[in-house]
Parts: C-alpha cells; structure tokens; sequence
C-alpha cells in the first residue's frame, strides 16, 4: 500500500504519464519498442507493488488512440508482464 498523500499523488502522476506513453505504442514498431523499453526501466527501478499496480490501471484503464484494437493492447499488456515476471 501507497502511504502518505504526497506518495499516492506522486505515484498517480507517475502512473498518467505512463498512460501518456503507452498511448503511443501502436503508431509503429519504433514506437512499440521505446515505449516498452519505457515501461520496463520503470518496472526495475521501482518496487513490485507500485508495477503491479500499474498493470491493473493499464489493464482497467486503457488510453489508446482511436483505431487501436483491444486485443493489440491485450497483447502488448502481455508482453510486458511476461517480460517483468522474468525478474521476479
């Protein structure tokens, strides 16, 4: 659990940036692979609770552009879970 406003306000910031990012992931592969790579930086340089935290609200809450179909984004969702469950 999150404690302390700050934290929580900090994190959700962290959180809707990263939502600003993974907006983008479907627009090329360039694009898919910085945007991974993005998400996998803060996956290891943060603790496991905050990461799956974000997996819920990137699941719960997807912010993609117009076009993109739900299963690319389930896909692409998968891929980075698999890829972070190797850490653990």
């Amino acid at each position: 659990m999150i404690k302390g406003k700050k934290n929580r306000k900090a994190f959700v910031e962290e959180i809707s940036g990263l939502q600003n990012i993974v907006s983008n992931f479907s627009s090329s592969d360039q694009h898919y692979t910085n945007v991974m790579n993005r998400l996998l930086d803060y996956a290891q340089s943060t603790e496991q609770e905050k990461v799956r935290l974000l997996l819920r609200v990137l699941s719960a809450f997807p912010q993609v552009k117009r076009g993109v179909k739900r299963q690319d984004y389930r896909s692409f969702l998968l891929d980075f879970e698999t890829q972070v469950s190797k850490w653990v």
